[in-house]
């Protein structure tokens, strides 16, 4: 994962802190965002500069999934490759597993 550019939202800060530990352990280099809104900003800045994104499914002012979704819109729009996405929640309910 050495060099691995991951672009990543969490609003809680020990989330945050331990998400970033884990990844620079892997060599990769993290640029955390608070919520979605920060997320889609920072990707629309510059969406080639980054390997995959990692987002928390809800937080506040533009949860995860909006997000991600504003993102493949962008992408499409610009005709760009949609970058790989991982979800993370702390939710066990079945509906999110299935999303």
């Amino acid at each position: 994962m050495a060099g691995l550019k991951v672009l990543f939202a969490e609003d809680m800060i020990m989330n945050q802190m331990l998400i970033k530990l884990h990844l620079e352990n892997l060599k990769a280099r993290c640029y955390c965002n608070n919520n979605g809104k920060e997320l889609y900003m920072a990707y629309k800045k510059a969406p080639n500069d980054y390997h995959v994104i990692i987002t928390d499914i809800h937080m506040p002012e533009m949860d995860g999934t909006e997000a991600i979704t504003k993102i493949r819109e962008f992408e499409e729009e610009e005709g760009l490759e949609a970058v790989p996405v991982i979800f993370l929640t702390g939710n066990e309910d079945e509906t999110e597993k299935r999303k």
